[in-house]
């Protein structure tokens, strides 16, 4: 046999027996691809310089989500919400530390006049189909035990005075 037969001959090579041989040669191939990809990126990005980030000093505020209404009152109760999740309270419409309770959340969501008592007239109806015993809206929010409730009235009371245009 000359060197010409041994070219022409196919390369027999003996195939695994095993599913754990296989795998391991798998892995083996796999650990040769990556080591390949690793030189290659680090000689394609050899040119681009190592530039240090500034540390970040002070958490990143997300933007606020747009409001999904269109009409001033569900817009003012939308708005009174950040400030019941801020904080809650019962029995004062601003405690000590900053907390307000459902009426509060109004006034600090910039509520005056007319808007004030619209919003407080839609968050009133909302609350008596809660609880038809509920004689006032300060009165129900002091008898919850979190803020939980406030705040789903708050929403309700939010789609409520959109879907009647206020």
């Amino acid at each position: 046999m000359n060197a010409a037969d041994v070219r022409q001959q196919p390369l027999v090579r003996a195939e695994p027996n095993s599913l754990d041989e296989r795998l391991a040669l798998a892995s083996l191939e796999m650990d040769a691809r990556l080591a390949m990809a690793s030189a290659a990126i680090g000689v394609n990005t050899a040119h681009i310089p190592d530039e240090v980030l500034p540390p970040i000093t002070q958490p990143v505020q997300a933007p606020e989500p747009p409001c999904p209404y269109t009409t001033p009152i569900a817009q003012l109760l939308h708005r009174a919400r950040p400030h019941l999740e801020a904080g809650w309270c019962t029995q004062v419409l601003r405690d000590e530390k900053g907390a307000v309770c459902l009426l509060g959340s109004l006034r600090a969501a910039g509520a005056t006049g007319a808007s004030y008592d619209m919003a407080a007239d839609i968050l009133f109806e909302v609350i008596q189909r809660i609880d038809p015993r509920a004689d006032s809206v300060s009165g129900w929010n002091d008898l919850q035990a979190t803020s939980r409730g406030p705040l789903i009235v708050l929403e309700r009371a939010a789609r409520l005075a959109s879907d009647r245009g206020l």
